[in-house]
């Protein structure tokens, strides 16, 4: 388990109410310092000629802390942080374990961010409510025992958790815990269960990898039978409240629920396929849609569904035309179908082929941008660590000065790659459309509705002339028979209208799929044209920030560096001088920049 029982109040801990940024830097710090510590027992941070980290610096005294090493290499990162906050860049990434252990808290909050966080503990606190996790999608072991939490829930999205601990709470029910598929370790000692079949069936249900439970001191224990009965159900249990589980008692355990486990197991390989044909569906219905399918399969059902069931009287004598309208229906549904998806992968191969050629672009233009950014780096870089040796002043700024003028003269290349890689994309894309505009399905769509009409047609005309038939001959129609449609019978037109309803019913069916599908058709090549423009658009503005950020962090340390040869008062003074020189010219160019990357 993450925490061990703890007889420990959390009502003496520091209150904090909610988690905010104090505690989650003493967090940080906290965790920093014990990795440090390990380092430097290993030979890490502050191990120097076979001193102890619990040494003091002086001769022989003796510190109550950390060495002064770890403490300083501390200080460093959370500086770091600090920086880094300021900049935006989101800290948070490098974060995998905080702990907020006898804290007080009440609430789970502001823990936004964290996306690599694998490690949460919330041990002895006064948290209510399980909220405000589900966006840690990497968490693996989350701690929340000791709290005064009754229900289970705020978990959803946590798929990759495995090891849960719920210990010394006031929850009643197993519940809402369906999507930690990856579960294994699970710690509900001392809460109030009391349905051994909702903590059983739960467990075996969702949590299949489950090897570790934890359930003592619960109202569902005084059973004798639960521990036999969580044996016997639970497969990969391996240890049941700290103890192992021998062979001998999970067998005895099978063998006392024995019907029970063989009816079960029905059920779930039942359910499985169920869900095995509900997911077939789902594949296809996608993948009907995606070629403009959609409802196809339906339509026949659908049509005969919407008609006035006064008809279904006469299917002793219409059972057949509609068995043979039906298969008729289905052959031409089904070419249609095979013609539509052989389309769909022509047209998808097009797509393909555009992204390719899109991406073979961006491939060779990033590795140009990246061969820019690199010589500028060294250069750069060499010109810092010469400045390091320089005591000329002036020639000092002159060399800032030129770099500066790099920095813009790289800003402008990469935008100039940028505007170039629009240009040749909109060329592409424009190719594309013509391509595109080639594979228009809608005369396919048209000639297919075509075809479904005439066997309507045929079938309707093949049913007025049973049912006239009927009505001429109806004096001598079988007992039953003339019973079950005789008041039809006697009304000719009435039956006449119903027969007309029904028809005018099934023929706008298929006029309303058939424009459907044609709409869809038209609108196919635009949202598809729209989403690439989207797309490429989304990533030349980023790519545009990216060069204007880069530049303005190199400027930022050109500045820093031209604060060691000149007052800093002076420095700015300078520095703002050069840039009312060059403000105009800079607003001309913004203006170009503007213009050259609008779509």
């Amino acid at each position: 388990m993450l925490s061990t029982p703890s007889s420990s109040n959390y009502s003496t801990a520091p209150s904090y109410t909610v988690i905010n940024n104090a505690l989650i830097k003493q967090s940080i710090y906290t965790q920093y310092l014990i990795s440090n510590y390990d380092q430097s027992n290993q030979g890490g941070y502050g191990s120097g000629s076979g001193s102890s980290m619990l040494s003091g610096s002086g001769s022989g005294g003796a510190s109550s802390g950390l060495g002064s090493s770890t403490n300083d290499a501390a200080d460093r990162k959370l500086q770091e942080i600090s920086h880094l906050k300021q900049q935006n860049i989101d800290f948070e990434n490098d974060i995998h374990t905080l702990n907020f252990s006898f804290k007080g808290l009440f609430r789970i909050s502001n823990l936004d961010g964290f996306a690599k966080l694998t490690t949460l503990q919330l041990d002895n606190n006064n948290i209510h409510k399980v909220e405000n996790i589900s966006h840690l999608k990497n968490l693996k072991r989350l701690d929340l025992s000791f709290n005064q939490i009754k229900k289970i829930e705020g978990l959803k999205g946590l798929t990759q958790l495995e090891n849960l601990s719920l210990f010394n709470n006031q929850i009643e029910k197993i519940e809402n815990m369906e999507h930690l598929v990856n579960l294994s370790c699970f710690s509900i000692a001392k809460n109030n269960l009391n349905d051994k079949d909702n903590v059983v069936y739960s467990l075996r249900k969702h949590h299949p990898k489950l090897g570790m439970l934890t359930i003592f001191d619960n109202p569902v224990c005084s059973d004798r039978l639960f521990r036999y009965m969580a044996l016997a159900f639970l497969d990969n249990l391996q240890f049941y409240d700290y103890r192992i589980i021998k062979d001998d008692e999970r067998q005895n355990a099978k063998d006392k629920y024995n019907e029970k486990l063989i009816a079960l197991t029905d059920i779930e390989d039942r359910e499985k396929k169920k869900e095995k044909r509900s997911e077939n569906d789902l594949v296809l219905g996608r993948k009907y849609k995606d070629a403009n399918l959609n409802g196809i399969l339906d339509l026949f059902s659908n049509m005969f569904d919407a008609i006035p069931k006064e008809l279904d009287a006469f299917d002793y004598c219409t059972h057949e035309v509609k068995k043979s309208y039906q298969e008729s229906f289905d052959r031409t549904i089904k070419q249609f179908s095979e013609t539509m998806f052989e389309k769909m992968d022509e047209k998808n191969d097009e797509k393909n082929e555009l992204y390719d050629t899109m991406n073979t672009e961006k491939d060779a233009n990033d590795t140009e941008a990246k061969r820019l950014i690199k010589a500028f780096e060294k250069k750069k870089k060499h010109l810092f660590n010469d400045l390091k040796t320089v005591t000329d002043d002036e020639q000092a700024i002159m060399h800032l000065n030129e770099l500066t003028e790099d920095v813009d003269q790289l800003a402008t290349k990469l935008i100039a790659i940028e505007v170039d890689q629009s240009e040749a994309f909109l060329d592409v894309i424009s190719q594309f459309k013509e391509n595109y505009e080639v594979m228009d399905n809608r005369e396919i769509i048209s000639s297919y509705f075509k075809e479904l009409r005439t066997h309507e047609d045929k079938y309707a005309q093949d049913v007025k002339e049973i049912l006239l038939d009927q009505v001429a001959k109806k004096d001598s129609l079988e007992d039953d028979i003339r019973e079950q449609v005789g008041d039809f019978l006697e009304d000719k037109d009435q039956l006449i209208g119903i027969l007309s309803r029904a028809t005018e019913t099934r023929v706008e069916i298929l006029q309303q799929k058939e424009e459907e599908l044609l709409e869809n058709e038209k609108n196919g090549l635009t949202e598809t044209l729209a989403n690439v423009k989207l797309d490429e658009h989304q990533r030349n503005r980023s790519r545009i920030s990216e060069v204007v950020r880069y530049a303005d962090r190199v400027k930022e340390e050109i500045l820093e560096e031209r604060k060691r040869f000149v007052d800093i008062e002076e420095g700015y003074e300078s520095f703002d001088e050069e840039e009312e020189e060059s403000g105009e010219d800079d607003e001309d160019d913004e203006d170009d920049d503007e213009r050259n990357f609008s779509f």
